[in-house]
């Protein structure tokens, strides 16, 4: 397995695991949804934007960079988006893929691509309001111009999952762009 597949399979059980919160939370976020018209979809019209563009996004191996793989994802949310909500969460996505180009998910990358997204977003929105989920979109891109990031290269990777449970090093191993990495620690409590 090369390493830009890896990068893609990881990428894509990252937003893999966005779409299961969003599942599980949306009558939450529905019932947030309060303006600027209470219609009580705002959660479900997201949880099936995503929905779309998971199914409709080529295998892993037909991308040739997370860059190309994001920005086809992208374009499928556009092209499966329910209401507003979706509209604009696909034109947030877009505007972050527009930055995320290359395997380069560096800090001040992720930075970048959060406030084109967010002003690719508020562009799209016909009356853009605060209150809305535009504000978080703000929200987030502004607070994450002070996080410094984390360390996830490998040996930081390999340390933390050194001292895990055998149940959490199988599961972050899983996680790993490197499959294998929980399971060398997680066999000897195994046999």
């Amino acid at each position: 397995m090369n390493e830009t597949y890896s990068d893609i399979e990881m990428i894509r059980e990252i937003i893999e695991n966005i779409y299961a919160q969003l599942l599980r939370h949306k009558d939450y976020i529905n019932n947030l949804n309060v303006f600027p018209v209470p219609d009580g979809d705002t959660g479900l019209n997201m949880t099936l934007t995503i929905q779309g563009a998971l199914v409709n996004t080529k295998g892993n191996e037909a991308y040739s960079s997370t860059g190309d793989y994001l920005k086809d994802f992208a374009r499928q949310m556009l092209l499966n988006s329910r209401g507003c909500s979706g509209v604009i969460l696909a034109l947030y996505c877009k505007g972050a893929a527009e930055i995320l180009t290359d395997n380069d998910l560096s800090v001040n990358t992720v930075h970048r691509a959060l406030q084109n997204g967010y002003k690719r977003a508020y562009e799209g929105t016909t009356n853009p309001r605060e209150g809305t989920m535009l504000t978080l979109m703000r929200e987030l891109e502004q607070k994450y111009a002070d996080f410094d990031g984390l360390n996830l290269t490998f040996e930081t990777r390999e340390g933390v999952l050194k001292h895990c449970s055998t149940i959490n090093a199988k599961e972050l191993g899983r996680l790993a762009a490197n499959k294998f990495v929980g399971f060398r620690f997680a066999l000897p409590n195994l046999l």
